[in-house]
């Protein structure tokens, strides 16, 4: 170290020459200094999990294309969110400086990453991109409510261009990206240990609902005039998707089959349907980007295939499959599915009453496993 400091000492005292160099050397000592003080090292709670972004701390992320952020909002959990506001057009970028090389949480194993986030309802899209040694991995997800959602994402959910998988203990960099106009709020991200492929949400009930058969099918046309829905059992939504608080207005729906359909019904408490977001305008696969009812019918029982079933307030419905291939030996997404179902609302200012019939075939499935 002396003679490193006796060498630096020669250099600055050689005169006018050298103030180009000692100029360089006063900058890459700033910053060394600046890149070390904005390194983050991930840090364990006491429920175990590891803090990979704490916004808290605000040397440790930087902002481009964002003209305002603050850090005002707090999580259901009561923890710091950061929220901002994009201008929409040109790339907006929320970045966390860097990671710390090291670190004893990179030789553990973690099956995925959790966050709550609150979007504006705009339907606008935000990449999550992870930078590691290997490349970069994204996942896309759309701000399609206005309340808090807890998000939590296996590493499977992530993609890069070479089909890759992701190793979160080589992370370098994190950062959040789109183009559109939106107003977000984020809370702290937290890595989930383990090393299996789904994480569970152990504070949530899971509900059940029972289908009654009927003789005598619905006549399908938003009315639930019938009294075949009233011998069905009524059951209301009880929490939010992805998180365990209550929706701020009431959903009950009732469920009935005979030998060829699934019927369902459901009646949606709305201050005022006259508001309700309605942009699509035909039978299309991305209606959940409006204000809608969905279903989601898992017949094979395995919690990775489903049929999504969409429907908005005038009554363009939507299908998207996912399904096991044989060939590809790989879980495929069909967002280009046509469904045959039907489905009719009727609006009411204050309610939103929804009437549907999806044959048995669509759902893979029997009347005995209903």
């Amino acid at each position: 170290m002396v003679k490193w400091r006796e060498k630096i000492s020669q250099y600055l005292k050689k005169g006018v020459k050298m103030k180009i160099n000692r100029s360089w050397f006063l900058f890459l000592i700033f910053f060394s200094f600046c890149f070390s003080l904005n390194a983050f090292e991930p840090y364990e709670t006491p429920d175990g999990k590891v803090i990979l972004v704490d916004f808290s701390k605000k040397d440790l992320w930087e902002v481009s294309g964002i003209p305002s952020v603050n850090l005002n909002e707090k999580t259901p959990d009561g923890e710091v969110a950061i929220t901002y506001e994009t201008e929409g057009e040109k790339k907006s970028v929320l970045r966390i400086k860097k990671y710390d090389g090291g670190g004893e949480w990179r030789k553990k194993k973690f099956k995925g990453i959790s966050f709550w986030v609150k979007g504006d309802g705009s339907g606008s899209y935000v990449q999550l991109r992870l930078l590691t040694e290997d490349g970069e991995f994204q996942h896309q997800f759309y701000l399609t409510g206005t309340d808090w959602e807890y998000k939590k994402l296996t590493w499977d959910k992530f993609t890069d261009k070479e089909g890759k998988k992701l190793d979160i203990s080589k992370i370098q960099m994190l950062f959040f990206r789109s183009t559109k106009k939106f107003k977000i709020s984020i809370g702290p991200l937290k890595l989930e240990l383990g090393d299996g492929t789904s994480i569970l949400f152990p504070l949530l009930e899971i509900h059940s609902a029972v289908a009654f058969f009927t003789e005598k099918p619905p006549l399908i046309d938003g009315k639930l005039d019938e009294k075949c829905w009233e011998m069905a059992p009524e059951y209301e939504l009880a929490y939010n998707v992805n998180s365990d608080t209550p929706p701020k207005e009431k959903t009950k729906f009732r469920l009935l089959y005979d030998e060829n359909n699934l019927y369902f019904s459901a009646v949606l408490e709305c201050k005022d349907t006259s508001n309700l977001k309605t942009t699509r305008k035909e039978d299309r696969n991305d209606i959940y980007l409006d204000d809608c009812l969905e279903l989601f019918i898992d017949s094979n029982k395995d919690m990775e295939t489903y049929t999504h079933f969409m429907v908005n307030s005038e009554g363009y419905k939507g299908t998207i499959k996912r399904y096991y291939d044989k060939v590809k030996d790989a879980i495929i997404t069909d967002t280009k599915y046509t469904g045959k179902w039907e489905v009719k609302c009727k609006l009411e200012p204050n309610k939103w009453y929804i009437e549907g019939s999806i044959p048995l075939t669509e759902l893979d499935c029997k009347k005995k496993i209903i």
